[in-house]
């Protein structure tokens, strides 16, 4: 049988992931509508290469910079919600010195992002997250209904049977 703090803890993990996930979709999607408003200035790419991971995958890494009220500002972000293929496909033309267009956040000058606009990514990582807190809340569900009904043993539930006290 398995253990009930144990099953909890996995519950609870998962749940965790969901909610995470879940809300850093939301996060993409609210910048990435919001970026669509934001002014059009000029930026000069100061550094770009490929970043490579353990597995062999990667993505193309972009540094930006760029005036904001005669303040220079530096940026990193090129698009909200974009898968990394997406992303490498509109920067793969990228180089050091590349005078490039960037929306900025007039309210806050330190947000900026290459590619305004939201990507299909997102609706991954909304469903993704939407799947393990549905997930999650049915084994929460059907793990509370257990301890209510009592334990189970070889598919059988168990009863306590009163003894009842004869009478001499």
């Amino acid at each position: 049988m398995l253990n009930k703090s144990f099953a909890f803890t996995v519950i609870g993990g998962v749940a965790a992931a969901g909610i995470g996930l879940t809300w850093f979709g939301v996060s993409e999607m609210i910048h990435g509508r919001a970026s669509m408003g934001w002014k059009l200035v000029p930026a000069t790419v100061i550094s770009f290469y490929h970043e490579r991971s353990t597995r062999g995958h990667g993505y193309n890494a972009v540094k930006y910079s760029y005036f904001w009220n005669s303040e220079m500002y530096e940026g990193e972000k090129v698009a909200f919600g974009f898968l990394t293929s997406q992303t490498d496909q509109m920067t793969d033309g990228f180089r050091e010195g590349k005078e490039i267009q960037i929306s900025v956040n007039p309210d806050n000058p330190r947000d900026s992002v290459i590619i305004p606009g939201c990507g299909d990514g997102v609706w991954g990582l909304l469903g993704l997250g939407g799947l393990f807190i549905t997930a999650c809340a049915g084994a929460g569900v059907a793990s509370l209904r257990g301890l209510r009904e009592g334990p189970v043993k070889d598919g059988v539930k168990i009863r306590k049977i009163k003894k009842i006290k004869q009478r001499k």
